[in-house]
């Protein structure tokens, strides 16, 4: 008789946005003893087919999106008995049309969280992480003027800087769907990212007097000082793989990210957005973040700016 394995498949999720601290949760997450997460970030197995009809833009193909169930189910055949098991893919949240049936087709009902950030910080910081990439060369202004062109071009949602912060629609979809479903905010993670991470411990339901290491900033923007050290970051090369190779094994896996982000950090320089595109952008989004506050019952006024 032939024995089957048993799938094992997530029962949390944290679904986004980007660049509003889903890295660092997912760190966090890494480190409690009670909690699986899969080693590849942003599998995105439930947003792949919206996905996959946008990759026209710069280096958009090289992003791996896992298309196949067997595959995404392998993803979680380490779990080692964990009974809290989860994966972050940020495009969940704003591909919610099509994420949120799979989910519940596949899973029923598990737990989300949701990590949301000022609008006008996210847009700029997603634009200073392509920046970071190698992958955006217009001016902040110019590719704002591109979002719209470069949707109906078949570029991905990491170029919709604008488009990406209209929370407010998204967030609803997966309250209305999903019994369970925690919403935080980038601004707690940066005030006490320890208190922050224990709340979802408690949400999640494993042991949330743990303390994570909180010394490290993951996945940071900027502009990078020295072009040749950041291409080694972002450029896949036999010295890049011998490297990460060498540091999982003396460090394992939690010392070499530490230490690849911590490295990567230090050579980014932050520059400032213009006073007149931060005040276009805080018209633009005004509304949506007093709706949003409504919904999620959070002051947000500290969003709105002057």
């Amino acid at each position: 008789m032939t024995e089957h394995k048993k799938v094992i498949m997530p029962n949390f999720f944290i679904v986004g946005a980007a660049k509003c601290g889903t890295t660092t949760l997912y760190e966090y997450l890494r480190m409690h003893p009670g909690v699986f997460m899969s080693r590849l970030k942003e599998p995105a197995f439930f947003a792949a087919d919206s996905m996959l009809k946008r990759r026209n833009g710069i280096k958009d193909t090289k992003r791996k999106i896992v298309t196949e169930f067997e595959s995404y189910s392998k993803l979680f055949e380490d779990s080692c008995g964990r009974p809290v098991i989860g994966e972050a893919s940020t495009d969940y949240l704003y591909y919610h049309a099509e994420a949120i049936p799979k989910m519940k087709r596949y899973l029923g009902n598990p737990k989300i969280i949701i990590m949301l950030r000022n609008p006008v910080e996210r847009a700029y910081s997603a634009y200073m992480h392509l920046v970071r990439d190698n992958r955006e060369f217009l001016p902040f202004e110019e590719a704002l003027t591109s979002e719209g062109s470069r949707m109906k071009e078949g570029w991905s949602s990491s170029w919709y800087y604008t488009a990406k912060g209209y929370y407010c629609d998204q967030v609803r979809a997966y309250l209305e769907h999903f019994a369970e479903v925690k919403v935080c905010l980038f601004d707690d993670l940066q005030k006490n990212p320890v208190v922050l991470a224990q709340e979802v411990y408690d949400f999640l339901g494993v042991d949330a007097t743990f303390v994570p290491s909180i010394g490290t900033k993951y996945n940071v923007s900027g502009v990078p000082r020295f072009k040749r050290i950041n291409a080694f970051f972002i450029e896949p090369s036999w010295l890049q793989s011998l490297t990460k190779g060498i540091g999982k094994f003396i460090l394992k896996e939690e010392g070499w990210v530490k230490l690849r982000d911590t490295t990567r950090a230090k050579i980014l320089t932050k520059v400032e957005m213009t006073p007149e595109t931060r005040q276009y952008l805080e018209g633009q989004y005004h509304d949506e973040i007093i709706r949003l506050q409504t919904l999620i019952r959070r002051d947000l006024t500290s969003w709105l700016g002057a």
